[in-house]
């Protein structure tokens, strides 16, 4: 789970689409059916400053931890990504590859690979380093409190998470004078191999009071192992590709 939109040189709108899927896409089933790979339909929408884009991509996971993106709309971008955080981002039309490895990269950070990991009861929170303080209970929702990690204090003074029918609903952060900086709304459950998850899930970042980023991204066309039949899933760079720096 990412607290921030992070920028990477390339195409300033695919930097929304690779963090946007990646801070909610990846698998690794520890219960339930087996899965061995799968593969979505993936639309993102992104708005700031009055102004509204989309795109439109395909992801394809295998439980090696491999991630492709084929992004299509509004231009073709092919990034890869591992549990290393090693992230390629491939430009077919020029033949060019840029590569960063990033922790944050890491396809095991994303939601995705939490709710198909059973790690929704904290979203992840405990794996960065939060400590659980208080719970509550309003409306039929279970609220939990957390405190941040010695490294995230002066940034994130506690992260409130809620469950509904125990599925995630909502996780918000706040910065250190206790104003919501981050929310994440997760929508429409369906079932996929006994697991619940979200088909919409709509993330607003507020850069400042008057300032906001919302991503809302729409998984559709949801296909897994023998049903989900790809050549991305195997993808490799070209190795005559032009490495940008």
């Amino acid at each position: 789970m990412h607290l921030q939109f992070h920028k990477v040189r390339y195409h300033s709108h695919s930097r929304f689409v690779l963090h946007g899927i990646v801070a909610i896409l990846l698998i690794a089933l520890s219960q339930g059916g087996p899965l061995e790979k799968i593969s979505s339909d993936v639309t993102t929408r992104v708005w700031q400053d009055g102004v509204s884009v989309q795109s439109t991509s395909s992801l394809f996971y295998h439980t090696d931890g491999t991630l492709v993106i084929h992004s299509t709309d509004p231009e073709e971008l092919i990034i890869k990504t591992n549990r290393l955080g090693e992230m390629y981002a491939y430009d077919p039309r020029k033949n060019t590859v840029e590569y960063e490895q990033n922790a944050d990269m890491s396809s095991e950070t994303s939601q995705f690979f939490l709710f198909f990991q059973g790690l929704t009861d904290d979203m992840g929170l405990r794996r960065l380093g939060f400590r659980q303080t208080g719970t509550d209970f309003s409306d039929g929702n279970d609220i939990s409190y957390w405190d941040p990690p010695p490294a995230l204090v002066s940034q994130i003074s506690k992260a409130e998470l809620v469950h509904r029918d125990y599925r995630p609903v909502y996780i918000a952060m706040h910065d250190v004078s206790d104003r919501i900086i981050q929310q994440t709304y997760f929508h429409s459950y369906t079932e996929i191999l006994d697991h619940d998850f979200p088909l919409r899930i709509t993330t607003i970042q507020y850069e400042s009071e008057q300032d906001s980023v919302i991503m809302q991204t729409l998984f559709d066309n949801i296909k897994v192992n023998e049903q989900a039949d790809s050549p991305f899933f195997n993808f490799q760079v070209p190795d005559d590709a032009q490495i940008i720096r």
